[in-house]
Order: C-alpha cells, then sequence, then structure tokens
C-alpha cells in the first residue's frame, strides 16, 4: 500500500484542532516510550488515543492499514510524521 494516501487527506490546521482536543482533556503522556523518541505532539495524541501502555504496543505493532509497517518505523521524518498524524485522527473512537 503506498503510505501517501494518507497525505492528501492531511491537512495541518485539521491536526492542531485535534491536538488541542487531545490537550484539553489533560492526558498524561510521554515523548520518551520505551526506546522510542516521539514528537511532542505525536506524544499527547498517542497517549490520549490509547494511554502510555498501549501507545508503546502500538508503535511496535504491524498496523494493516500501513501496509503492514510498525508506527515506530515513520519517525524519522517530517513525512512519516505527517502519515501519522494522518492515522491517528482516522482512528475510529
Amino acid at each position: 500500500m503506498e503510505l501517501d494516501v494518507f497525505l492528501k487527506g492531511y491537512k495541518e490546521e485539521d491536526w492542531k484542532d485535534y491536538l488541542e482536543f487531545c490537550r484539553g482533556a489533560n492526558v498524561d503522556y510521554k515523548t520518551q516510550l520505551g526506546e522510542i523518541t516521539l514528537p511532542e505532539d505525536i506524544a499527547v495524541v498517542l497517549c490520549y488515543r490509547f494511554g502510555e501502555n498501549e501507545a508503546t504496543k502500538w508503535l511496535h505493532k504491524q498496523v494493516p492499514a500501513l501496509g503492514n509497517i510498525q508506527p515506530k518505523e515513520l519517525l524519522s521524518n517530517e513525512r512519516g510524521q505527517n502519515i501519522l498524524r494522518a492515522v491517528l485522527m482516522r482512528l475510529p473512537d
């Protein structure tokens, strides 16, 4: 699966709005989950969506929507981080 499909629907303003919503929940978050260092905004949303323990597991899980790659593999550059941002906004409640 071509991951750029997620970038087509990604809008920075939507992410900022979603991030503010997640921050409003006053969730505890860490930018270091296990051996993985996260951008602060992604850490906030991950911990809001999953909680710290499940977020760590999700980062190591092969995700079918991502072509069975592990989300942590997308953290090394801005393109991958934006794909993660788009995916996190699409997750069902």
